[in-house]
């Protein structure tokens, strides 16, 4: 797959889909924005593959993930964690035995259904889908696959929302398409994390401007 190109285009689907969730816009454009997970997922999965430290890809996710939620928050309002939880997520258990893995699950599982919602971004089906991906080598988009309808699928409401399912899994098709583009210019890893926070905290101080 042509990685360079995947995250340039779920940087663009991610902007997109949170300009138009914060401005109330066209279901149309929200629809491209489905686009960003799965692209997130595929460059998960690979970056898991090349990691030279597993610990420290984890503690860059996290980091940012603290960064970037209160202004997640702000901008979206949901008691959710935002995506890069879920990531660092992946990439700490995936230095766990299975033991320990499934007990994680099954914590994070029950919380959620206490709660009445996943916690994170795909919640417990997600991770455990891009792990049993990453220890078995599985093929990715199959797996991002059904990792992408974990995020929508809950709760039980949101099958109703047929639309956000189906256009998290549409691009997958592209994206497994994508090595015959020819290359673009890498965006530098650092980069690609500041940019999450960076954007949310720009999206909150446009909204507050706005008013």
């Amino acid at each position: 797959m042509n990685y360079a190109l995947i995250r340039w285009l779920a940087v663009a689907a991610m902007v997109v889909d949170h300009v138009t969730a914060v401005y109330d816009g066209s279901i149309w454009l929200r629809m491209v924005g489905r686009a960003a997970i799965p692209g997130f997922f595929l460059l998960l999965l690979n970056g898991l593959r090349h990691t030279r430290s597993a610990p420290d890809y984890s503690l860059r996710l996290f980091c940012f993930a603290v960064m970037a939620q209160p202004f997640y928050y702000l901008c979206f309002g949901v008691p959710r964690l935002n995506i890069l939880f879920t990531l660092s997520l992946v990439v700490t258990l995936s230095t766990f035995n299975w033991r320990s893995c499934l007990a994680c699950l099954l914590t994070l599982a029950v919380g959620e259904f206490a709660v009445g919602h996943s916690v994170c971004e795909g919640g417990a089906i997600a991770v455990g889908v891009l792990l049993v991906a990453y220890a078995h080598r599985l093929p990715d988009v199959p797996a991002v696959a059904v990792a992408c309808m974990a995020v929508y699928l809950w709760p039980v409401a949101s099958l109703l929302d047929w639309w956000f399912i189906i256009f998290s899994v549409v691009p997958l098709g592209f994206y497994s398409y994508s090595h015959l583009v020819p290359q673009m210019p890498r965006i530098r890893s650092d980069l690609f994390y500041w940019f999450y926070p960076v954007h949310l905290a720009a999206l909150v101080v446009a909204e507050w401007w706005s008013r």
